[in-house]
C-alpha cells in the first residue's frame, strides 16, 4: 500500500517526508509526516514565511525543513533579539511567542538574486542560514503543503 501511495504522490509531483528533530517547533513535531510539492521554479514563486525542504547546504544527502525568512536581494539583520528585513522590524507569528533570535550581538547578510535566508522556528535548537549563510535556489527541493500524520494535526501548513 505504501508503494502505491508513493507512486501516486510522484505522479502529482508530491513527496512524503518524515520530520525529525526539534528545529521547527512549535510548527512541526517529531515524527510528523509532511507532504511537499517538489516542482521547482523561479525565485519569484517562493514567498517569505513558506516552509521548504532543502538539500543539506554542507553537502550530505540529508534534507532539512526550514522557513523562508529572506528573499532574493533582501538584507537581513539580527540585532538584540530582533529580526529586520530591509531595515524593517519583522513579526513572525508562526514562532508561537518564542523570540526571533537569542543574543545581543548583531549579524547581517545580504542575499544575491538567487539566494534565500532560511531559519528554523525553534531558534535555540536549529542550524540554519545563521550558520551556513543564505542558500541558493537550487538547494530548495520542495514547498511543504500539509501534514498528514498524526491525524489530529492533519491540515495545511500556514
Amino acid at each position: 500500500m505504501y508503494r502505491i501511495w508513493t507512486m501516486l504522490l510522484n505522479i502529482l509531483s508530491l513527496r512524503l517526508y518524515k520530520f525529525r528533530g526539534e528545529s521547527m517547533k512549535p510548527s512541526f513535531i517529531e515524527n510528523e509526516l509532511i507532504v511537499a510539492r517538489t516542482r521547482r521554479g523561479p525565485a519569484k514563486i517562493y514567498m517569505r514565511g513558506q516552509v521548504v525542504i532543502i538539500q543539506d547546504p554542507e553537502g550530505s544527502d540529508k534534507h532539512y525543513v526550514k522557513r523562508i525568512v529572506g528573499l532574493p536581494t533582501d538584507q537581513i539583520n539580527l540585532s538584540e533579539g530582533m529580526l529586520f528585513i530591509n531595515g524593517e522590524y519583522t513579526t513572525e507569528p508562526y514562532l508561537g511567542g518564542l523570540p526571533h533570535y537569542l543574543g545581543l550581538d548583531e549579524s547581517n547578510w545580504e542575499n544575491s538574486e538567487t539566494q534565500f535566508f532560511l531559519m528554523g522556528d525553534n531558534r535555540l535548537h536549529t542550524t540554519d542560514s545563521r550558520t551556513y549563510g543564505p542558500v541558493e535556489i537550487e538547494a530548495i527541493r520542495g514547498v511543504v503543503l500539509f501534514r498528514c500524520w498524526p491525524l489530529k494535526r492533519f491540515g495545511r501548513v500556514p
